[in-house]
C-alpha cells in the first residue's frame, strides 16, 4: 500500500564541518534544498534517537525518516550517522 503514496526517498549524512546533508534523492527534485534546511534537525538524530521512525510533516508532504549512528574509530568523530526518508502526500 506504501507505494501508492510514495513520492520519493533520500539518503542524508552528518558532515562534522557543516552538519546535515542531503547527498541524494530519487527523484532528484522530490526535496529542494530549503525544505532539507526546515527539517534537517530532524533528519540526522542524536544516538539516543537513532533507529527510530520520525515523521515530520511540512506543507504538503509527510517525511517518514529513520537516522543510523555507526560507531567505529575509523569514522571522524568515530561516528558515521545517516539517515534514510521517504517522502508521501500530506495525510496518507
Amino acid at each position: 500500500m506504501l507505494m501508492n503514496y510514495l513520492m520519493g526517498v533520500t539518503y542524508a549524512e552528518f558532515d562534522n564541518i557543516i552538519g546535515p546533508q542531503l547527498k541524494y534523492t530519487y527523484p532528484l527534485s522530490i526535496m529542494s534544498k530549503e525544505t532539507f534546511e526546515v527539517i534537517s534537525d530532524y533528519v540526522i538524530l542524536t544516538k539516543n534517537c537513532c533507529e527510530k521512525l520520525i515523521i515530520v510533516i511540512h506543507e504538503d508532504i509527510q517525511f517518514l525518516n529513520y537516522s543510523i549512528a555507526i560507531d567505529n574509530i575509523k569514522y571522524h568523530r568515530n561516528t558515521l550517522s545517516f539517515s534514510v526518508g521517504f517522502i508521501l502526500p500530506r495525510g496518507k
